[in-house]
């Protein structure tokens, strides 16, 4: 079906009790309470002036009551640059509405992010899910969890070395972009986590060990921070 058009999943969420009578009148639809769900929406793909013609009554009636409007739908699992491109069907139905909300899954993530005609778009941000509550909350950025991941994988792979380790060796051995890799090597050096050694020029590159506890070069940067 998708193939052929886009099938979109319709709820009309009503601020007041009053309004909603009035928008389940308009909409013949008799259920009591203030969500109300319609009969999903099939526009054929590609076709804008037909995706905005079965989106405009929802929109018109929105504006009239004051309603919220949200239509479900499908994205495409390719990785895209602008995640409303990831929308399957007409581009059309991104444009018709104010905000759209993206749900991504890989294999470790979850996350939500947005796109937003007003206002500033919500970076994309991990999906935390609490076992016990049975219940999901917004975690930190994805950037933010990447750079822990490589980092926390560096350092693991560092400890675990009797040798110094150039940053290509790290990079072949723990897995992640090479940007966000390069930045969590700077940031651990900085962080005093790592010792970098070497010049960095031909014949003499920067290597890259675990700072140990009992190393002296912690027990000399431990006094010089004791001392400041």
């Amino acid at each position: 079906m998708l193939a052929r058009g886009a099938a979109l999943a319709v709820l009309l969420v009503v601020p007041a009790a009053a309004r909603a009578t009035t928008v389940r009148a308009k909409l013949h639809r008799p259920h009591r309470g203030m969500q109300i769900r319609l009969t999903p929406i099939t526009v054929p793909a590609g076709q804008e002036r037909e995706v905005c013609q079965a989106i405009e009554p929802l929109l018109t009636l929105a504006r009239e009551t004051e309603a919220h409007v949200m239509l479900v739908h499908h994205c495409g699992k390719a990785e895209r640059v602008d995640a409303t491109d990831a929308i399957l069907g007409s581009t059309a139905i991104f444009g018709g509405v104010d905000s759209a909300l993206i749900l991504k899954r890989s294999d470790r993530y979850r996350t939500l992010q947005s796109s937003q005609k007003y206002g500033i778009d919500w970076p994309e941000t991990v999906l935390e899910f609490d076992s016990e509550r049975r219940a999901l909350s917004l975690g930190v950025e994805k950037s933010e969890a990447e750079a822990d991941r490589i980092s926390q994988g560096i350092l693991d792979y560092l400890r675990g070395s009797e040798e110094p380790r150039t940053r290509e060796e790290i990079e072949a051995q723990v897995e992640g972009k090479t940007g966000p890799a390069r930045k969590a090597l700077r940031l651990l050096v900085e962080g005093n986590k790592i010792i970098r050694e070497g010049t960095g020029r031909r014949g003499d590159p920067f290597k890259y060990r675990f700072l140990f506890p009992c190393s002296p070069e912690f027990v000399q940067l431990d006094s010089c921070s004791f001392r400041q």
